[in-house]
């Protein structure tokens, strides 16, 4: 498995940890979420797994200048949205095609994909509320606060914040921030088709009687998808390319 815009590299951890055997190379731009992996997540490997698994500080649009090189892989995946920087054509076309490059035979390429009324506007929005212990061993709560900036109904961009409201009353404004197009789905299955993907598939996220987040077993046609994006104030799903 490679991991473009991997972060802290949790999706490449829980691959190599799924099975014995399986290899994983995360890439990222960024040394810091790397320290953090190093810090947090690896200690917890044993040898073998941490053999298995490489961070390697890449741009991901010039993968096959890696050094050491980088093999292909199975399976390909760009998680949280992070894909959607390229807000233009050309950089996106450039990026599909070194992922199909960089795929064995009968590889996925998996990206996941939101949509919805609400995405056309601003706001703000309380996400969760969680109970956390603080170092001196005292109680306290965060809330969890989405903030959707900047919206250009014109060119489908957007800056996302992410805020930390403690219960103290001190608050962490834009712990993190993403600048991104909201790319409609014809638009990245044309361009996946166009580079050489042979299927495009589009499996929607939904949500069962309990409230549960559930991911779509059965893929949805292009059109559903649009309905949904039309119809629904917010609606994701994650799109599998086959070689």
């Amino acid at each position: 498995l490679r991991e473009d815009f991997s972060g802290t590299s949790m999706v490449s951890i829980k691959w190599v940890l799924s099975r014995a055997g399986r290899k994983a190379w995360a890439l990222d731009n960024d040394p810091e979420v790397f320290d953090w992996a190093y810090k947090m997540h690896i200690p917890n490997l044993s040898s073998e797994q941490k053999e298995a698994l490489q961070l390697r500080l890449q741009d991901v649009l010039k993968v096959d200048e890696a050094s050491p090189p980088i093999p292909n892989c199975d399976v390909i995946c760009a998680n949280n949205y992070s894909w959607q920087c390229f807000k233009e054509a050309a950089p996106m076309k450039s990026y599909f095609e070194g992922v199909l490059k960089g795929l064995n035979d009968r590889g996925i390429f998996v990206v996941d994909i939101f949509g919805g009324r609400d995405t056309r506007k601003e706001s703000r929005e309380d996400i969760t509320t969680h109970e956390i212990t603080l170092n001196d061993g005292s109680s306290g709560k965060f809330t969890y606060v989405y903030e959707q900036m900047n919206v250009k109904l014109e060119t489908h961009d957007m800056d996302i914040g992410v805020n930390f409201e403690f219960s103290d009353g001190s608050c962490m404004t834009h712990a993190f921030r993403y600048s991104w197009r909201v790319w409609p789905m014809t638009e990245v299955q044309n361009l996946m088709y166009e580079v050489g993907f042979s299927k495009v598939e589009i499996y929607k996220d939904w949500s069962d009687e309990q409230g549960l987040y559930r991911h779509g077993k059965t893929p949805i046609s292009l059109e559903e998808w649009n309905k949904c994006v039309a119809d629904e104030e917010y609606v994701s799903a994650y799109v599998v390319a086959r070689k």
